[in-house]
């Protein structure tokens, strides 16, 4: 008989798991590490998102000023769509009641979610303004 290396409970040998690291683990054990990796997963996916958005508002602007010659202004809307989506999907994952996820974040993560949101929807919002000023083009 072993035990589970978390609780101390006695396993039979068809109740044994056995964490990544090799210890062995009862079910009860293995899904609440289960349950914090996914919901670390969970946080690092609302940084990606915020990451999302600052990538596809800078890429507006770049699609905008050179591309829009070939292809029209749309691929640029399109490039502000994602980072709207990507901005609001993030800010989403900081609200309050997430705090399940969000105190898998450090202090300076949370931070970059709302900056690198904010710039992103920045560049966005000039993307757009250029455009207007540019007239819509559509090829």
């Amino acid at each position: 008989m072993e035990l589970c290396t978390s609780c101390l409970t006695p396993l039979a040998a068809n109740q044994i798991l056995y964490t990544p690291q090799a210890k062995v683990i009862c079910a009860g054990c293995a899904n609440k590490v289960d349950i914090v990796d996914t919901d670390k997963r969970a946080a690092g996916n609302i940084v990606k998102n915020a990451t999302g958005a600052l990538a596809a508002g800078i890429g507006s602007v770049i699609v905008l000023l050179f591309i829009s010659m070939i292809a029209g202004s749309l691929p640029a809307l399109g490039a502000v769509a994602v980072s709207i989506v990507c901005g609001i999907i993030a800010i989403r994952g900081m609200a309050a009641g997430n705090e399940r996820f969000t105190k898998h974040l450090t202090n300076a993560q949370g931070i970059y979610v709302w900056i690198a949101t904010v710039v992103g929807w920045t560049f966005c919002l000039a993307t757009l303004l250029m455009a207007m000023v540019r007239g819509f083009v559509i090829t």
